[in-house]
């Protein structure tokens, strides 16, 4: 649901003052909980183009902002006064005040088309000059635009996973990579990412399993002899002693 079926709802069941048209209050409860459900929806779904500093606070040579949404194409279009540049190539271009027409700053765009993207929808990085006016100039410029909003943190992953970019492990995997400060701290981000503690996760789960459905068959039956077979896949289940040895990380 974009802006102006937002609008549309909001006239249907509020006068230009703000005011529930019916008096009945079992309706003026179902319009404002209707309104708030469509509102929410609005804001969390991914409907609103997101835009955010990706590159860190603080003075630089070179600074990135994200932007990502279905109006990306629009921005950008709008900041440069030029037609989308070709997909996944660094395209030198002005960057103005989309109000003024004012240059802002001179850097390069990158365009992402979704749903090959990071987050899987339409997605541009700008990369400009890394000072604080003019990080605040573009900020501000975005600001007004109706359809866009400031992400909130991680919601650019937070994205990705929703669009099934990414699984859960990989997206925490993310976020401990960026804050890492240590060499270990690095690596386990690491593994995590490219999918090596997924296989041990899984290895531990399908030894747990198997240990509790023996368990389970001895309790329930337990006049009952337990058959060779089994005994000798009991014995192959690694002791979690020696699971440090297998998985040293």
């Amino acid at each position: 649901m974009g802006v102006k079926e937002l609008e549309k709802v909001v006239k249907n069941y509020f006068d230009e003052n703000g005011f529930p048209k019916s008096r009945n209050p079992e309706e003026v409860f179902i319009s404002i909980k209707y309104l708030i459900l469509i509102f929410s929806l609005y804001i969390y779904t991914g409907e609103m183009t997101i835009y955010a500093l990706s590159s860190g606070p603080g003075v630089s040579g070179v600074a990135i902002i994200r932007i990502s949404g279905p109006d990306s194409s629009t921005v950008v279009k709008s900041l440069t006064g030029k037609e989308m540049p070709k997909p996944r190539m660094a395209t030198l271009t002005k960057i103005n005040n989309i109000n003024t027409s004012e240059l802002i700053d001179e850097g390069i765009i990158i365009w992402f088309p979704g749903p090959e993207s990071y987050t899987g929808e339409d997605m541009a990085e700008l990369h400009i000059h890394g000072s604080k006016a003019v990080i605040g100039a573009i900020h501000k410029v975005l600001g007004d635009i109706s359809e866009c909003r400031i992400a909130e943190p991680g919601e650019f992953t937070k994205r990705a996973f929703q669009n099934g970019k990414i699984n859960l492990l990989k997206a925490e995997s993310i976020s401990d990579l960026i804050s890492s400060e240590t060499e270990i701290q690095r690596k386990q981000a690491i593994n995590i990412m490219t999918g090596k503690s997924s296989e041990v996760y899984n290895d531990l789960r399908d030894r747990l399993i198997k240990a509790l459905s023996n368990i389970e068959a001895k309790i329930d039956f337990p006049e009952e002899e337990i058959p060779e077979k089994i005994i000798s896949e009991i014995k192959k289940i690694t002791p979690v002693s020696s699971l440090r040895t297998k998985y040293p990380f």
